[in-house]
């Protein structure tokens, strides 16, 4: 994933964090705004790179697989 499409995977999981009643990043959630974005499955790199940013933002992800 480029940048950018990162950036735009941060920004749809954020706005979706209202959702939740802890206001945290769900895996399975950004793994799906993944894969529609890339019209593919994820890579685990793509996955990482796209939890690391969302982290440094202070945005906490669950794991909910």
């Amino acid at each position: 994933m480029t940048d950018d499409e990162i950036d735009e995977v941060v920004t749809l999981s954020i706005e979706s964090a209202h959702e939740t009643p802890d206001r945290h990043i769900d895996y399975c959630r950004v793994r799906a705004l993944v894969a529609r974005r890339l019209r593919e499955e994820p890579s685990e790199e793509d996955m990482k790179r796209v939890s690391q940013r969302l982290e440094s933002g202070r945005w906490p992800r669950t794991d909910s697989t």
